[in-house]
């Protein structure tokens, strides 16, 4: 699994407002910061009361660290129930 770096903990906070048509626009230091794109698709994740946008490549490569963490969780169980029994 990738460890990550700590540049990669930075925060940038930014208020935006839902516009008419439910768009809504990325604070230009957050944009900078990202380097995010005209134009560039984002995934609109949610999760209770809170929203996130990831960029298509990133999900894949948080559904992949996922399915590591999983497997291996479930390979320490295996190995706790054989070990138990």
């Amino acid at each position: 699994m990738k460890k990550t770096r700590s540049n990669d903990l930075k925060y940038h906070v930014g208020v935006t407002t839902i516009g008419e048509k439910g768009q809504i626009v990325i604070p230009s230091d957050v944009r900078d910061a990202l380097k995010l794109a005209k134009g560039e698709r984002l995934v609109a994740l949610t999760k209770g009361d809170h929203l996130v946008l990831v960029r298509p490549k990133d999900l894949e490569l948080i559904a992949e660290q996922l399915s590591e963490g999983l497997i291996a969780m479930a390979g320490k169980r295996r190995m706790r129930s054989k070990h138990n029994n």
